[in-house]
C-alpha cells in the first residue's frame, strides 16, 4: 500500500457528490480529492527541464534505479541553500523540487535506495 493510499481517509458517498452533465452523464466533483488543476504549469515546466537535462547526463528514468536517500537529501538542502545565497546561475529551486518529487516517489513506492555500507561522501 502507498503511502498516499495510506493518507486517504475512507469516506461514504456523500463525501464526493455527483457532478451530472447535460447529457446525463455524471462524475464525481473530485477525482480523489486530487486537483491536478491548481498545479502551477510553469512550476512544472521548469521541473520537466530538470529532469530533461538530469536524463541528457544519465539516461531515462536513472534516478528510479536508486540515488541513496542522503546523496538526494544532500543534493535539494545544497540547492536550496544556494538559492537563499542569492545564487541565480541555476534553477536551483527545480532541482530542489526534484530532490522532493523523487523522495515523494521513493514513500509511495516504498523503494527506499539505501546503501548499508554507504561511505562516500555527501559533497553533492
Amino acid at each position: 500500500m502507498s503511502k498516499t493510499d495510506k493518507m486517504k481517509k475512507k469516506e461514504g458517498p456523500s463525501a464526493n457528490p455527483l457532478r451530472e452533465f447535460a447529457g446525463g452523464a455524471t462524475r464525481s466533483s473530485e477525482p480523489d480529492g486530487e486537483r491536478h488543476d491548481l498545479i502551477s504549469p510553469h512550476a512544472i515546466k521548469r521541473l520537466a527541464i530538470i529532469y530533461a537535462e538530469g536524463a541528457k547526463i544519465h539516461g531515462d528514468r536513472n534516478w528510479e534505479k536508486g540515488v541513496p536517500l542522503p546523496i538526494t537529501m544532500n543534493h535539494l538542502k545544497a540547492h536550496l541553500n544556494k538559492w537563499e545565497a542569492g545564487d541565480r546561475t541555476e534553477d536551483h529551486i527545480a532541482k530542489a523540487a526534484w530532490g522532493l518529487f523523487a523522495l515523494m516517489h521513493y514513500e509511495e513506492t516504498g523503494h527506499y535506495p539505501r546503501e548499508p555500507a554507504y561511505t562516500e561522501s555527501w559533497d553533492g
